[in-house]
């Protein structure tokens, strides 16, 4: 038996992209990760990293503006 070839996989990847950069699938995503994100279980998962994570806050962008500055040193 031949192994059948999938002959629509690029077409559709591109189709998909196109439909996600167009302005109506902007929306359509921003509207459902809106949704989404007012679920009690993800608002309690977003709370617990926020939380876990405020101690460490700004931390990525003091190491990126001393990285442009020559001045970062793995470790500290």
């Amino acid at each position: 038996m031949k192994a059948i070839e999938i002959k629509y996989k690029e077409s559709r990847r591109r189709a998909r992209l196109n439909w996600a950069h167009s302005e109506h699938g902007k929306e359509l995503t921003r509207n459902y990760m809106k949704t989404y994100r007012r679920l009690p279980h993800n608002k309690e998962k977003a709370h617990e990293y926020y939380v876990k994570n405020k101690a460490h806050w700004g931390e990525i962008t003091k190491t990126k503006e001393r990285k442009k500055l020559g001045w970062y040193t793995p470790g500290k």
